[in-house]
């Protein structure tokens, strides 16, 4: 039976999991960390991640960002404590809820992997991609079948609109992110 029917509602349960999420990982990360860190520094550490990341504003609702975070930061200080089993399935985890994940999660991976020189770094990379495809299979029928096939944008009298795909010039969106006035590089 589903807990939801136990004990208050679904609904009850779905508005408050992304808290729950945070208090567990929260918890597992003090876990993980209190022997490395003076104990003043991690209660400011987890102070400012409760009060100014982005987690705050994604806990009033059900969202992907909050899973992904606590898992892969925890995964990421379980790693680094020397428990590469458990940060190897949370990194897995992390990254396969949100698959623009595994870029950032390779990178950690590769240069602990350039640092150590152990080819084991590559199990997390290998576990979230796994699990990212298997999804896809499952869902879709394809494990390389991601949903956005066939997706575009409204045709509007911009010349690119309403094409599959990327169909904006590379050049062009380049030059958006390098020169948006208030907000582009330079």
């Amino acid at each position: 039976m589903l807990l939801g029917h136990v004990i208050a509602s679904p609904e009850w349960w779905v508005s408050r999991y992304n808290v729950i999420v945070y208090a567990a990982g929260v918890g597992l990360l003090y876990r993980l960390v209190r022997d490395g860190l003076d104990r003043d520094v991690l209660a400011t550490f987890l102070l400012l991640l409760g009060t100014t990341a982005m987690i705050p504003a994604s806990l009033t609702g059900f969202g992907a960002e909050t899973f992904t975070v606590m898992a892969t930061g925890t995964g990421l200080a379980a790693w680094s404590s020397g428990r590469w089993k458990t940060g190897t399935v949370l990194l897995g985890l992390g990254a396969a809820n949100v698959p623009a994940t595994i870029a950032g999660v390779a990178i950690a991976m590769g240069w602990w992997a350039w640092r150590m020189k152990r080819v084991r770094a590559a199990a997390p990379v290998v576990l979230g991609a796994g699990l990212w495809l298997l999804e896809n299979a499952v869902r879709r029928k394809s494990a390389f079948s991601t949903g956005y096939e066939g997706d575009h944008g409204f045709r509007t009298l911009l010349p690119y609109s309403g094409l599959t795909g990327f169909s904006y010039p590379t050049v062009f969106g380049v030059l958006s992110l390098l020169l948006s006035f208030g907000k582009g590089v330079l």
